[in-house]
């Protein structure tokens, strides 16, 4: 995810790092273009919430989706109830929560 302003638009792709080699790798696409968006990986599934789908912060997302790491199948999940971008979520038990954002 993310944007580069000059290309006008917002990405869908993830990318992930590996600290071993100091690379990077395409690894799929959301659903859903986003930036500002919060992530958290728990066993084994990255999940991707919230968000912007546009340039401008002029409308925040409440969806929500999961990949999971290995087999590179995602699902949409329940939406978060209120939209918000430039959101944190940590992991309490092992169910990724989101906090805080802007409306």
């Amino acid at each position: 995810g993310g944007s580069l302003p000059l290309e006008g638009h917002v990405h869908t792709s993830i990318e992930l790092f590996e600290p071993s080699t100091r690379t990077w790798t395409m690894f799929a696409h959301m659903r859903v273009p986003r930036k500002c968006f919060a992530v958290a990986v728990c066993e084994g599934r990255i999940y991707m919430m919230g968000g912007y789908r546009q340039l401008a912060h002029d409308k925040a997302e409440d969806s929500v989706e999961c990949m999971d790491l290995v087999s590179r199948q995602g699902w949409e999940l329940e939406p978060m109830g209120i939209e918000r971008g430039g959101l944190a979520v940590g992991l309490l038990s092992v169910a990724p929560s989101g906090s805080a954002g802007q409306p």
